[in-house]
């Protein structure tokens, strides 16, 4: 059972990806609109925190190279918001918006029906969880959990953000796995309707 903070702590974490993300995205490209502009933001802003984990882990590793990595991507986006004026987000309006907002109630009904009712068992559930324990315990360059003594050559970015979610929230695996698989299908499913 998860307790209540915990969904605080996880909707406070995607938060801060999110609006950093935005806040970059928004000053890298010449576009306003926000139906473009939010989930474009929203996965740069993952993307970037996921190579700011590997990069800080191989100095500082486990729970304290989660943190750094995080007050990193708070300091350069702020760093960035500094140096870059920008415009304010437009938002649809008229029937555009009543469009965008079906399409974001329809997403999020849609999709809540795949990623909340699917197994979090199976094997890519659990290699990825294995992947995230190995991660919190300061294993980087990450090894196979089934033959520690090689590298593993394979995408773990989503493990790695499994694991630090899972590190600096304490919200269990069975929780965050089908959380992080909705909210990325929802950002691009949202980001191809957006344009």
């Amino acid at each position: 059972m998860i307790d209540f903070l915990s969904y605080i702590k996880v909707a406070i974490f995607f938060t801060i990806l999110f609006s950093t993300g935005v806040v970059i995205i928004k000053r890298a490209i010449s576009e306003n609109r926000a139906q473009v502009l939010l989930p474009a933001g929203s996965i740069f802003g993952i993307c970037l925190y996921i190579f700011l984990l590997n990069l800080t882990a191989h100095l500082i590793k486990g729970i304290p190279g989660f943190l750094f990595a995080l007050l990193l991507q708070i300091i350069l986006t702020f760093l960035i918001t500094r140096l870059i004026p920008t415009s304010p987000l437009t938002f649809p309006k008229g029937k555009e918006a009543k469009i965008w907002i079906f399409l974001l109630f329809f997403w999020v009904v849609f999709l809540y029906q795949i990623t909340a009712h699917a197994t979090t068992d199976g094997a890519d559930s659990t290699l990825h969880q294995s992947f995230a324990a190995r991660f919190i315990r300061g294993d980087y360059p990450m090894h196979t959990p089934w033959q520690p003594d090689y590298i593993a050559y394979y995408h773990f970015g989503g493990a790695q953000l499994l694991g630090s979610l899972h590190a600096l929230t304490g919200a269990p695996y069975y929780f965050l796995h089908p959380f992080i698989a909705f909210w990325m299908l929802f950002i691009y499913q949202t980001q191809i309707y957006g344009i």
